[in-house]
Parts: structure tokens; sequence; C-alpha cells
């Protein structure tokens, strides 16, 4: 019984290590994050800890997304922010800035 404890145990973390790196979501995040104008931008979401709202070009938030929610999974980190509301996302020297409500 003792080694399907220790088969479970394994198998359980080697499922955690399997998503993707704090870094090498950030990183995407990074290169998601361009823009011409104003309509390029959107919101993917909020998740700790990549930002109250992460703003990258609209054709990149369900790549985004699907990314963020895959490292989500794969970490047991808590985090939790206290963010004022999104007002809008503009695009400033070619990136993506979120602009929130005061």
């Amino acid at each position: 019984m003792k080694v399907w404890n220790w088969i479970g145990l394994v198998l359980v973390l080697g499922l955690v290590a399997c998503g993707p790196s704090k870094e090498a979501v950030q990183a995407a995040i990074d290169e998601a994050n361009t823009c011409q104008v104003d309509s390029d931008c959107a919101s993917a979401g909020s998740q700790c800890p990549f930002g109250c709202s992460i703003p990258v070009h609209k054709d990149k938030v369900s790549t985004i997304k699907a990314l963020v929610e895959d490292y989500r999974k794969s970490t047991a980190a808590v985090c939790a922010y206290d963010c004022l509301a999104l007002d809008k996302i503009v695009c400033e020297n070619n990136k993506c800035v979120a602009k929130y409500q005061e």
C-alpha cells in the first residue's frame, strides 16, 4: 500500500511540474503586448502574479488566457491583488497599457 502512495505522490508532483514557468508566461505576455492603435488592445483578464489586467494585442487574448490558466493549474502558489476597476486599455509607444478608474 505504501508503494501506491509513493507512486501517487510522484504523479501529482509530475503533473504540477509540467505547466509553464512564470518566466515563460511573462515572456509570452510581453511578446503579445504590441499595438499600433488603441483598438488593437484588449485585456486577457487578471491573474496573479501577472497583474490586475493583462493588456495584450486583441488577436493574442485567447492564447494568453490559456497559457495563464495552464500556469495557474500547475502551481500551488497563492497570491491576491486589490485591483482598481479597469477603465480602458490604450496603445502607448506600441505597447498596450491598462488604465484604471481612480
